[in-house]
């Protein structure tokens, strides 16, 4: 019993004056603890957002670089069907007396060409005889067996637009516009069965004039409206002008001659396999006008050939931030070039 006793009172907590005493961190300590973590954290912040701003650099040029190809693609698969390509003296001319005066469009007319445009399964196979479409009501089986293709000469026109517009960047983009002809009667090609494009007329044919002076002596009047309008093909094109910034690129006046094959002597002469004198001057091969105001967008043709090089040059920074210049040895402005001959014939 007394045992218990004392086993009880030896249990009972301490009085205050025995109390332990509490331990923890001073103000200098805490300080302390917390400047060493900022040493630390604040590098490894800054790497992290360099580390995420560089993705998004090389992913904004990835895209660019990739939309930069499918529209060269898109527009080579165009001119392989060409009949006639229009070169610099035959879009601008001299004097301001070239084809892109007619052309009411926006920007800046930098391709042209005639094509032959197919349309598929539009007219009875006995459509030379009865001057008959192909029926819409009937099936897609049917009309493999009833119906024909018709070919229609159109005119297509890219053109390099650097203007404010709230739906796209604020860079320069390039849009496409075509015009076609329509459907004439075949016993009276006065009359149309299916009528043309609103303002298409059709270039001359035969006569004394050669192909290409009858190309650039076509006086037809085309504008963009409401029913027939220009279409984007290609946003964030490079808008600097070399006006602005000397180091943007500046084809020099013989630039297009070793582009084409047509400096074999590389005398600076435009060479052709025939021996005749051509009274072409190797600037007029570029379709980029006198002091352009963009040099990212443009062709080098012989018309003599129906063969065109194309360039394009983007602006993959106008993804990530408004009003990107240019700047020279930058990976963020891709360029891309095709060369393309066309196949297309007049008949």
């Amino acid at each position: 019993m007394r045992e218990a006793i004392q086993s009880i009172f030896k249990s009972q907590p301490k009085g205050s004056g025995s109390a332990q005493k509490t331990k923890g961190f001073t103000l200098i300590e805490l300080l302390v603890a917390i400047i060493l973590a900022a040493l630390v954290i604040t590098p490894l912040l800054g790497f992290m957002v360099n580390l995420l701003a560089t993705d998004r650099k090389e992913q904004a040029k990835s895209t660019t670089g990739q939309e930069l190809q499918s529209a060269l693609d898109y527009i080579a698969r165009e001119l392989e069907q060409a009949v006639y390509i229009y070169d610099g003296e035959g879009l601008h001319g001299t004097g301001d007396n070239g084809i892109a005066d007619n052309l009411d469009l926006d920007g800046e007319p930098l391709l042209a060409f005639w094509k032959r445009k197919r349309l598929p399964r539009a007219v009875d196979k006995n459509f030379e005889a009865e001057g008959d479409l192909c029926p819409d009501n009937i099936s897609e089986q049917a009309k493999e067996r009833q119906c024909n293709d018709y070919f229609v000469y159109s005119l297509v026109v890219y053109s390099l637009i650097d203007e404010d517009n709230d739906q796209w960047s604020n860079a320069a983009r390039i849009a496409r516009f075509e015009i076609s002809d329509g459907i004439r009667d075949p016993n009276d090609s006065d009359t149309y069965i299916v009528p043309q494009d609103s303002g298409f007329e059709l270039f001359e044919r035969g006569g004394s004039k050669s192909l290409e002076q009858a190309m650039n002596a076509w006086d037809g009047t085309v504008q963009s409206t409401v029913g027939n309008q220009q279409a984007v093909l290609v946003d964030y094109i490079d808008q600097t002008s070399p006006d602005d910034n000397d180091a943007v690129f500046v084809p020099e006046d013989n630039y297009c001659l070793s582009r084409l094959g047509l400096d074999r002597n590389g005398d600076g002469v435009i060479d052709r396999e025939e021996d005749k004198t051509d009274k072409k001057t190797p600037e007029q091969l570029k379709t980029l006008p006198d002091n352009p105001e963009s040099t990212s967008f443009f062709a080098c043709v012989d018309t003599e050939r129906t063969l065109a090089q194309i360039y394009i040059r983007g602006n993959a920074l106008a993804r990530i931030q408004n009003d990107a210049e240019y700047a020279e040895d930058s990976p963020y402005f891709p360029e891309s070039t095709i060369t393309v001959d066309g196949i297309g014939s007049i008949e």
